[in-house]
């Protein structure tokens, strides 16, 4: 495959471009004439990534170009720019495996964040350095990326609520039934086997497995249905923990849901007002 020459804008120079097949493992992948931006969830909406990433692109992009307007020497001061630039960022760059155990590894050693979890990462949105790009460049206030992670916070302690209860209902509908059905043709296998005078060291082996799991089963699923929905803490107190998980009682956890309710309610209406004001005032 030949390499040809690849013309980004008139104010910079023509290179070559990437003649080399991009990295599928990789979040940011160059791809010849571009960046593939390839880490966003399936279920997530697009829009908010493109939002957080172009702001600070131009964030970045307005220091550049303030310091290239103050300087003497323009074409001096975009190189030194670029060489500072790479230095302070290029432990960024990772051209294996993104998926291995050893670029997680590498990545702690180089100081680089690993967010595993939603409840790890949302914190990050109100951290005062984000706050405070965000409404420089008049993108979000303050309380929109608030009321926005409070929204992310809601809707991710409901999925998993769900997804609990329909694990718990799974669990006593159709797992433990089955495992009983299971138990009986495996009971009736070894009799059988017994009458004939035969051994019957697999069935009984399953059964006995089976059996320590099922007498468990149960227990654990009082446990679980009685244990409060996960309920998010406040935007205010998300910076150590975003979620608290504790088994309380019915009236605490319907209290709780219903203040929540509140929060979410009170979260859409910010961002319905302000964008409301700032649609009148275009």
């Amino acid at each position: 495959k030949k390499s040809s020459k690849m013309q980004v804008a008139e104010s910079i120079p023509a290179f070559m471009s990437d003649t080399t097949d991009r990295n599928r493992t990789s979040p940011f992948a160059f791809t010849g004439n571009k960046f593939e931006f390839r880490s966003l969830g399936s279920t997530f909406n697009i829009a908010c990534p493109n939002v957080m990433l172009n702001t600070a692109v131009a964030d970045v992009l307005a220091e550049f170009a303030d310091r290239l307007t103050a300087a003497a020497d323009p074409a001096k001061e975009a190189l030194k720019i670029v060489t500072e630039t790479y230095a302070a960022h290029k432990r960024i760059v990772f051209n294996g495996n993104n998926y291995s155990d050893e670029w997680v590894k590498e990545a702690e050693k180089r100081g680089l964040l690993n967010l595993k979890t939603t409840p790890e990462a949302l914190p990050y949105y109100s951290r005062p350095e984000n706050l405070a790009m965000f409404a420089r460049h008049g993108v979000y206030t303050g309380e929109e990326i608030k009321a926005r992670e409070e929204i992310l916070l809601e809707n991710y302690c409901k999925v998993i609520n769900i997804e609990a209860l329909t694990m718990i209902d799974m669990a006593g509908k159709q797992i433990i039934p089955a495992c009983i059905r299971y138990m009986a043709s495996l009971a009736s296998a070894a009799a059988a086997k017994q009458a004939l005078g035969f051994d019957a060291p697999t069935e009984k082996d399953l059964l006995q497995r089976i059996d320590e799991y099922t007498r468990a089963a149960p227990s654990t699923i009082r446990l679980c249905a009685n244990s409060s929905p996960i309920i998010p803490i406040s935007c205010a107190t998300t910076a150590n923990a975003a979620l608290l998980q504790t088994p309380c009682a019915r009236s605490t956890a319907k209290s709780s849901r219903a203040a929540r309710s509140i929060r979410t309610r009170r979260a859409y209406a910010i961002i319905f007002a302000t964008t409301a004001r700032r649609t009148t005032k275009r």
